[in-house]
């Protein structure tokens, strides 16, 4: 999977109200916090800044180095999916040890699972080839 901004969005009052409606009226929301296609948390500045300012990868330790590529602070960014995810800190970290797990591997040929099953059914249609024969 390709890595992804992380963004820190400051919605405007239309987003607010988007975000509000859909995560609770009593909700304080001021910002969102994009995560590409892991997800997104609404809230406050505080509470959005606190994660993006963790996840940052380009702080000198970054806890999310094969998710996130560069750390954005926007104040205009057009939102499809106003709902924050739930469980997105675990959802990250699943993520990042799917990314971190090394392909398969065919002596020096990278193989996806999909690849070693070509190389299976290819190998013994030459088996029963040479067994015909």
């Amino acid at each position: 999977m390709a890595r992804s901004p992380l963004i820190l969005v400051i919605l405007s009052p239309e987003q607010i109200a988007k975000a509000k409606e859909i995560n609770g009226r009593r909700k304080r929301i001021t910002h969102a916090l994009l995560c590409g296609p892991h997800g997104q948390i609404f809230g406050t500045e505080k509470q959005c800044l606190k994660y993006w300012s963790a996840w940052n990868p380009e702080n000198r330790t970054p806890i999310f180095p094969k998710l996130f590529d560069k750390a954005v602070n926007t104040s205009r960014y057009e939102i499809s999916d106003f709902e924050s995810t739930f469980d997105l800190v675990n959802k990250l970290i699943a993520a990042e040890e799917k990314a971190k797990t090394p392909e398969p591997r065919l002596g020096n040929l990278n193989v996806d699972k999909s690849g070693c099953s070509i190389f299976i059914v290819t190998a013994l249609f030459v088996t029963v080839l040479i067994l015909v024969r």
